[in-house]
């Protein structure tokens, strides 16, 4: 089976609306973990992620489930992470943007994607800030 049977679209395509994270300080303690764009490593150092110093009204929205993937905004901008479980004690910061694969997508696929050279050219051509480069959902 050649390239002829694979088909070009677009992350809006075959994903969820994007979601922005919650916005907090990072806390010592608490109720729900903060994961932020600098904890997305591999293996993720949980130890090391701080908690939300203060909780939205609707944590449901943010706590990050199973074949949740996660694109860095700001910052190290594109930067990615694809969740294989749940992780129903941790709610995701606001320089984050949630996507979801539509079924019957495979979340794998879009992950992929977001490690290959032609996503990080469009990373690159898209970024926009002076001090803190950045991109937004609709770029993405």
């Amino acid at each position: 089976m050649g390239r002829e049977h694979w088909v070009e679209t677009t992350l809006g395509k075959i994903a969820t609306h994007p979601q922005y994270g919650w916005t907090t300080k990072a806390g010592q303690s608490g109720e729900f973990k903060y994961f932020r764009t600098t904890d997305i490593k591999s293996p993720i150092n949980w130890d090391s992620v701080p908690f939300c110093f203060e909780i939205p009204n609707n944590p449901e929205e943010y706590i990050i489930k199973r074949n949740d993937i996660l694109v860095s905004r700001a910052g190290s901008v594109g930067l990615s992470i694809r969740f294989e479980e749940d992780h129903f004690d941790t709610l995701f910061a606001s320089y984050l943007i949630r996507f979801k694969a539509i079924p019957p997508i495979d979340s794998k696929f879009i992950a992929y994607y977001l490690l290959t050279r032609e996503y990080w050219d469009f990373i690159r051509e898209s970024q926009s800030g002076i001090a803190v480069p950045n991109v937004n959902a609709s770029k993405l």
